[in-house]
């Protein structure tokens, strides 16, 4: 899930000609970046935040989860894709978050 995030504003970061270190620190180095461009993506750093934990903590096969400590995750990925994806115009605006 991490990775879908870092992906998707790496995205709205190159379609906008911003350039970029690699990294793996999305609320800290990328989403500063995007929020430059364009302030509402202020309101993805609660999302980003939510997601941080499945980057380091359930990364290595076998690492367990629970479903009730899952489903924030998914549910807060899934805004972050709409989001982005309608930033890209890749998909309609219905709601931003």
């Amino acid at each position: 899930m991490p990775a879908i995030r870092g992906k998707y504003l790496k995205a709205f970061l190159v379609e906008n000609n911003v350039h970029f270190s690699k990294t793996h620190a999305m609320v800290r180095e990328l989403l500063p970046l995007c929020i430059d461009i364009d302030a509402e993506f202020k309101l993805l750093s609660p999302l980003l935040t939510i997601l941080d934990p499945f980057a380091v903590e359930f990364r290595d096969p076998g690492d367990d989860v629970l479903l009730s400590e899952v489903m924030p995750a998914i549910s807060a990925v899934k805004k972050v894709r709409r989001f982005i994806r309608g930033k890209l115009g890749l998909e309609k605006q219905r709601r931003l978050l």
